[in-house]
């Protein structure tokens, strides 16, 4: 099941994919995964959970003491990550008529990434800038450098289609500067629950993509593989006997034909 703090989205597109190989932030610090989603502002599901999981937050005690109090948890300096792609990517038609998030996972928390039976994505050409899909992600409350507000982890993505690649037009420092979980003194065990460091997502990505937890989901997939192998084996069998009782079919015609062409 997803967590508290996680919501699974609607079919959405993935653009500035940086999810095979984590690199360093363009204002600094330790490399990370890091991807923007696309969403239709259409998708009323996807939207209004996001929504309704930012607005929880922003009720969270803990949160609100880690943005340093209901004053900030309130003021305009309040960093939200649903952005309008009308008013701040007026120039990128992929972002017209739709909303984006920006989201990222550490170095350490490769996002997992499956395809729609399930099975979990190697070849990094299958997953690029331009597709569609689904994913996991993980809100929570940060405070660093002066900049506060609510950011986004990237838990798994499901990929649901092919699209038109996009280009890579830089994205700006801005865009990913939440103060990001670096390991740094400040970050205090009480504070995992809320920073990205402590997705953990092992539990989790199976079960809501339709697997199970991390071992259980390579289970899962093995056994699926297995049960495919073992259909396709059905298959052929099943040909096999059609074909078998098609050339005795053909045999007993055969044999009925001379004996009724033989002289009396």
């Amino acid at each position: 099941m997803l967590r508290d703090n996680e919501i699974l989205t609607g079919v959405v597109r993935l653009s500035y994919a940086n999810i095979w190989e984590p690199k360093a932030p363009m204002n600094g610090g330790k490399p990370v995964y890091s991807a923007s989603l696309i969403i239709s502002k259409d998708d009323d599901k996807t939207i209004g959970a996001i929504k309704s999981k930012i607005k929880a937050l922003l009720q969270d005690p803990k949160v609100i003491q880690k943005l340093g109090g209901p004053s900030k948890a309130h003021s305009k300096g309040l960093r939200i990550p649903l952005r309008d792609g009308d008013e701040d990517r007026p120039q990128d038609e992929a972002y017209a008529n739709s909303l984006f998030i920006n989201c990222k996972a550490q170095e350490t928390n490769l996002p997992k990434i499956f395809d729609r039976r399930g099975n979990e994505i190697l070849d990094k050409a299958e997953v690029f800038s331009g597709c569609y899909v689904r994913a996991i992600l993980q809100f929570y409350g940060y405070n660093h450098s002066g900049n506060f507000g609510i950011g986004v982890g990237l838990v798994a993505i499901q990929k649901w289609r092919d699209g038109e690649a996009l280009g890579g037009v830089s994205v700006s420092a801005s865009d990913f500067d939440d103060g990001f979980s670096d390991g740094s003194a400040d970050d205090t065990a009480a504070d995992d629950e809320l920073q990205l460091a402590s997705l953990g997502l092992v539990d989790v990505v199976g079960a809501n993509l339709g697997l199970g937890a991390d071992d259980h989901g390579i289970e899962i997939t093995q056994g699926l593989a297995q049960l495919i192998r073992l259909v396709e084996l059905l298959h052929h069998l099943v040909a096999h006997v059609a074909q078998l009782r098609h050339r005795g079919l053909v045999h007993t015609v055969s044999n009925q034909n001379t004996h009724d062409t033989s002289p009396l």
